[in-house]
């Protein structure tokens, strides 16, 4: 039989996973179903065939009533696995919808993309899908017109999780195209007998480490997506909550809160917080603790509700998708975000975690917040309170064919670009106040309109704020500061207190910052505590230095 050009794609089964659990995993129906055993040299294994019922599209009756003789049309569907045992381990390569007649959490996760890294040419690739850590969980697919190398699909290393790769083989033996993710795809002329030695083939190429000669940063960020190892370390973070060990925890939003929200209540307790905090989980239990597996239970199903001024509804999170927490161990730094977990390089991690300890504190000293108090209430007080500093807040400036811009929400006269944010989300919150000081940054350096309209806004706050914009725009001459207010003091930089993403994303934000010429500082705000005497204030930490090596002890 000569071979002919085919699309395979191959799944590696697990070790304890073997044919007989596909063949178990479902009843057959006589009609529909049947196996086949397959024998052609070394590939020898099982081939289970699935038909679906014969049905009409939903098309047909659309437009049955309005044809004439009546249309009449059938479809069925077949999906396939073969199952092959190779060298003691199984694989599962499928055809059709095969996919969907395995087991779940039968087969590895990346078994694809390892193989695919390994086995392309670096230089002919034609599509990349990625994940960026940012404000949302954006998922793109990347595809070029002409094969290229990576620096050609303008990936971000530091933040774009690669879950997909495509591109020319590297070995014409091996075939003409791979790609993959949890499945390896491969274009290859191949006949029957052929397939055991691919699945070897590509189960070595799983295993090499070729891949970090050319790409080395793939491994520095990936989600854990083996359904065994989630959840091991679900039950480790929900052991600890349920015996309240709350070190290292954060309930945060996992996105943006709505700018209208006043308060948060908690269910199934209906208390109500002007911040979430992780003492909000002590009702889901007892104080003898509870098995994890039942705290699990009760913490997906508690909620945490966003209630603006009129006291409506606006936002709903899970308590479960709230929960942050991030634990270090020999393998590297495990993050829970947003309901899912990831693994960090250890190196990575730490060089992230180092690089924030080196963020000063500016000279402003800004005054602490109230108990629930607004960005904008605080911006309106502190302008009214200090002659030195103007309110921009919520003052837009729109360039021709530009989203409106602020510049920032306090503006002092010697030179500072104050940006605002109350630290009640996540990453994703944070990315956004980040994202706004890039933004303003560069338009005021890129745009003669942005820096004349903002002398425009200033020029009502006196003519020492005004004449600081200067034409053309110098970076030398400003510094960039973002505050964060935060509910409980935090002793140390701020910026190493927060969310492992959020660090991520600061990082390339100053990295930039300061390649363009500004000074970047990060301030915390703290919050004044509430007794029942009235309002105590948080005492300030010291000014962070850049050298400084202090820990973070307590989390924002």
């Amino acid at each position: 039989m000569a071979p002919t050009t085919e699309h395979i794609s191959v799944y590696l089964l697990k070790d304890g996973f073997d044919a007989q659990d596909i063949v178990g995993g479902f009843e057959p129906v006589p009609e529909l179903d049947s196996f086949h055993e397959v024998v052609a040299e070394q590939t020898r294994g099982v081939l289970i065939v699935r038909r679906s019922a014969s049905r009409e599209p939903d098309w047909i009756d659309l437009l049955r009533p309005v044809t004439a003789p009546a249309v009449s049309a059938a479809t069925q569907s077949v999906r396939a696995v073969l199952a092959l045992e190779v060298d003691g381990r199984t694989f599962a390569v499928t055809f059709g919808n095969g996919r969907h007649l395995l087991p779940s959490g039968s087969f590895e996760k990346k078994f694809g993309l390892k193989a695919a890294l390994n086995g392309v040419d670096p230089e002919k690739l034609r599509a990349i899908a990625a994940r960026t850590f940012n404000e949302h969980a954006l998922h793109t697919d990347r595809q070029l017109s002409q094969l290229a190398s990576v620096s050609g699909f303008e990936l971000n290393t530091q933040r774009d999780l690669v879950t997909s790769i495509e591109g020319t083989v590297a070995d014409e033996d091996l075939g003409k195209k791979i790609w993959g993710r949890d499945a390896a795809h491969l274009i290859a002329k191949i006949e029957p007998a052929d397939l055991a030695r691919k699945c070897r083939e590509l189960y070595d190429l799983s295993r090499a480490p070729l891949y970090r000669e050319h790409f080395p940063w793939i491994d520095t960020i990936e989600e854990i997506e083996d359904e065994d190892e989630v959840d091991r370390l679900t039950n480790y973070a929900l052991t600890l909550l349920a015996n309240r060990e709350f070190s290292g925890f954060d309930l945060m939003p996992p996105e943006i809160p709505d700018p209208s929200i006043s308060y948060f209540k908690f269910w199934p307790s209906g208390t109500q917080v002007v911040e979430p905090t992780i003492d909000l989980l002590k009702y889901l239990f007892k104080a003898d603790g509870r098995l994890a597996a039942t705290f699990e239970h009760r913490l997906r199903n508690a909620r945490l509700d966003g209630v603006d001024s009129s006291g409506e509804v606006v936002a709903t999170w899970s308590a479960f998708d709230c929960l942050h927490f991030e634990r270090s161990d020999s393998r590297g730094l495990s993050v829970l975000d947003d309901g899912t977990w990831y693994r960090v390089e250890h190196d990575f991690a730490a060089d992230v975690l180092a690089f924030a300890r080196t963020l000063p504190s500016s000279d402003l000293e800004l005054e602490n917040a109230n108990q629930g108090e607004l960005e904008g209430r605080y911006n309106e007080r502190i302008a009214a309170t200090r002659r030195d500093l103007a309110l921009l807040d919520q003052r837009l400036i729109r360039l021709q064919g530009q989203s409106a811009i602020e510049p920032c929400d306090l503006f002092s006269r010697e030179g500072h670009f104050v940006h605002v944010k109350r630290r009640k989300g996540g990453s994703s919150t944070l990315s956004h106040l980040f994202a706004q000081a890039q933004v303003s940054a560069d338009s005021l350096l890129l745009s003669s309109e942005f820096r004349k309209d903002l002398r425009s806004l200033l020029q009502p706050h006196g003519p020492r704020f005004a004449q600081r914009i200067r034409q053309p725009g110098r970076p030398g001459d400003y510094k960039i500061v973002l505050a964060l207010i935060t509910q409980k003091e935090v002793v140390g930089p701020v910026a190493a207190s927060l969310p492992f993403f959020a660090k991520v994303n600061l990082r390339m934000v100053v990295q930039r910052l300061r390649l363009s010429g500004f000074q970047v500082f990060v301030d915390q705000i703290p919050t004044l505590v509430t007794t029942g005497t009235g309002a105590r204030p948080v005492h300030r930490p010291r000014r962070a230095r850049p050298s400084s090596n202090r820990r973070v002890v307590t989390q924002a």
